[in-house]
């Protein structure tokens, strides 16, 4: 069984002042439309692109997907 964990990967690219768009190119996502999913809860952040998300954001991965 596959579980979604919400993230706090929106309120840490904005605190970081990045939009969506940059983001979703650093992590390397040809568009915002798979990134967007991961931001509003309905697709998983993949642990490899969650550690390239911590680099950027400069945060861990517990300020990532801890709540």
């Amino acid at each position: 069984m596959n579980t979604i964990h919400k993230t706090n990967i929106r309120e840490l690219r904005e605190a970081k002042g990045l939009k969506q768009i940059e983001m979703a190119k650093l992590l390397g996502y040809e568009s915002t439309a798979k990134y967007s999913e991961i931001e509003n809860g309905q697709r998983g952040l993949p642990i490899r692109r969650a550690k390239e998300a911590a680099k950027i954001l400069g945060c861990t991965l517990d300020d990532i997907f801890l709540t």
